[in-house]
């Protein structure tokens, strides 16, 4: 029930629209989930974000008026910046999105991803039962491995979908170093 306010929430204090043909976009966010801001920058810039579970907040941007998508980027960039976050771009290949305080060791990390996908999860490529989630993440994660989880079939632009704890009990379970959540571009 509370996912379902938080959904309705965000719905109802952020307006973006596109101009169709035209490249630009116009923005409104007011007391907006970071959430947000993360996955239109995964639209906008077509790469990857992935943001540690531990970092939340929300924050305000207006775009003046329809703007150009690298004008927005640096818009929302500025806007989470201004609530201490960085936007850090990971050898051109994705970005991390971290509190400030993170941003001077960053570096590309070994990983386990997880893909949610409905009734079962996709690890590293392999489709395993929730149920199995637990003894397939055991070898691939250790303290010095993060675990990137993908919600596939999240809605409402909070990154997660209703059924988040069914998995993220046994993440937290198998000791990474951390979980982040993986926002992806609409196109990949």
């Amino acid at each position: 029930m509370k996912t379902a306010a938080i959904i309705s929430l965000a719905a109802l204090i952020s307006q973006v629209s596109l101009a169709e043909g035209a490249g630009t976009v116009d923005m409104q966010f007011s007391n907006a989930p970071v959430s947000a801001a993360v996955q239109w920058i995964a639209r906008l810039t077509k790469e990857p974000v992935i943001v540690p579970e531990s970092v939340t907040g929300v924050f305000t941007y207006q775009s003046k008026g329809h703007v150009a998508a690298e004008e927005a980027i640096d818009g929302l960039t500025a806007a989470l910046k201004a609530n201490n976050l960085q936007l850090v771009n990971i050898n051109q290949t994705y970005y991390r999105l971290l509190p400030v305080s993170e941003t001077n060791a960053t570096a590309d990390v070994q990983r386990a991803e997880v893909e949610v996908e409905g009734d079962h999860v996709v690890v590293d490529g392999k489709p395993i039962a929730y149920a199995e989630l637990p003894q397939a993440l055991k070898p691939l994660v250790g303290p010095d491995k993060e675990i990137w989880v993908h919600d596939a079939v999240a809605t409402g632009g909070l990154g997660l979908s209703v059924n988040a704890n069914q998995y993220l009990m046994p993440l937290h379970q198998a000791r990474p170093k951390r979980i982040c959540f993986a926002y992806m571009p609409s196109d990949k």
